[in-house]
């Protein structure tokens, strides 16, 4: 609240005295992983990394993931980048297998490219997700990361005004399954037509729109042009600095 009302200084002393009347004691350790996203918004970054370390298990690559999400917020690249190289690290230690190692990381670095993407880092969301695009050979990362990479890039086009490129890379994702939650491809298209209607107008959204050939295409695409007619067209891809879970 105080920082919003921009008191930066009150908010930090705030937080730091609450920090130092925690108790101690294992059922108190996720609560310094809870304040990290709060200790980089004051601009306690080396603080907040400090904290991070000194976490246990998987709360420590999960508050360097912390960090790197709130730096792109705040369009620190190298504070992204920073945080990223420590949160592999401490995955790497906590994870023993590598292929499930690799996955967390991969997925993790999503989630921070998101965030990128979505504060209009297109050249740094770009490099790390050619990151994760390298060396998808674990079948189950390949069916879930791959798609999620895809849509990034579809909107990161989109945002740019290159309709036509985002299309064509959307038109080359998985289908959406009917068994799955899992809608990438409708979720692509449906931002695309979002973004195109809002810039050249309905007319020309509609006309590609109507001219996909598959029918679950053509009725996400028109849901686009449907949310932006009635002013509902933010666009947003899902990310978060805690990770519940």
């Amino acid at each position: 609240a105080l920082l919003k009302m921009k008191d930066r200084t009150g908010a930090t002393a705030l937080l730091e005295d609450a920090l130092q009347q925690l108790p101690a004691g294992p059922y108190y350790d996720s609560s310094p992983y809870l304040a990290i996203p709060t200790q980089v918004k004051v601009g306690k970054k080396d603080a907040a990394m400090q904290a991070a370390g000194a976490l246990r298990g998987d709360l420590r690559w999960k508050g360097y993931l912390a960090i790197a999400v709130v730096c792109a917020e705040a369009k620190d690249v190298d504070g992204v980048d920073a945080a990223l190289a420590k949160m592999r690290s401490a995955a790497i230690a906590d994870i023993k297998d590598e292929e499930a190692s690799d996955y967390v990381v991969k997925s993790a670095i999503l989630n921070v490219t998101a965030a990128l993407i979505d504060n209009g880092q297109f050249e740094a969301a770009s490099r790390l997700l050619a990151t994760v695009e390298h060396d998808l050979n674990n079948a189950a990362a390949k069916v879930s990361i791959e798609p999620e990479v895809q849509l990034q890039r579809v909107v990161m086009l989109a945002q740019q005004g290159a309709f036509q490129s985002a299309r064509s890379l959307a038109l080359r994702m998985q289908p959406n399954s009917a068994l799955s939650s899992e809608i990438k491809r409708g979720t692509a298209l449906r931002t695309i037509v979002i973004l195109d209607t809002r810039k050249t107008g309905v007319t020309s959204a509609k006309s590609w729109a109507l001219a996909l050939e598959d029918s679950d295409d053509r009725a996400y695409a028109l849901l686009g042009i449907a949310q932006s007619l009635l002013e509902l067209d933010d666009v947003k891809l899902p990310y978060s600095a805690i990770q519940i879970h």
